[in-house]
């Protein structure tokens, strides 16, 4: 990914639409998931966010989306981009069975927690049992742009 990182943070918006810069940055935040194939989907939620369709090695197939807007405010946004992909399939004659697990992925000038790290992973788990997480629920990463530029 280095020699495709010669560009600045403002310009990431346009590099994410580019399928291969898309690959490599859903690669790069969803390091847990075995991923087999990446497409990018035709409907936009915004100019700052794009979206993507993964099918993992499992054969499931679930939903990405990148966005380069300001992460202040992360729940609304998330909630958002949500509503408006659910919004697009069932419009588009899907129904609520259709809709498949979101990964949501929030690309950062820098750490917006202010904690020192370079990435955070947030799922949605049991309080009383960390052990048991949602299956269908979304996950949303945070990851600053130095974490993107590294190897």
């Amino acid at each position: 990914m280095e020699e495709k990182m010669n560009h600045n943070f403002d310009s990431l918006s346009k590099e994410i639409k580019k399928l291969e810069f898309g690959k490599d940055i859903i690669k790069k935040a969803l390091s847990d998931v075995e991923v087999k194939d990446v497409n990018r989907l035709e409907f936009e939620l915004g100019d700052e966010v794009t979206t993507y369709s993964i099918l993992e090695s499992n054969g499931n197939e679930t939903t990405v989306i990148i966005s380069t807007e300001n992460c202040s405010d992360l729940g609304r946004k998330s909630r958002e981009y949500l509503a408006g992909l659910d919004a697009e399939i069932i419009d588009n004659g899907g129904i609520p069975m259709d809709l498949k697990k979101t990964y949501i992925i929030f690309l950062s000038k820098n750490d917006p927690f202010n904690q020192g790290r370079s990435k955070y992973v947030f799922r949605p788990r049991s309080d009383e049992d960390k052990s048991i997480v949602l299956p269908w629920g979304p996950v949303i990463v945070v990851m600053t742009y130095d974490e993107l530029k590294k190897n």
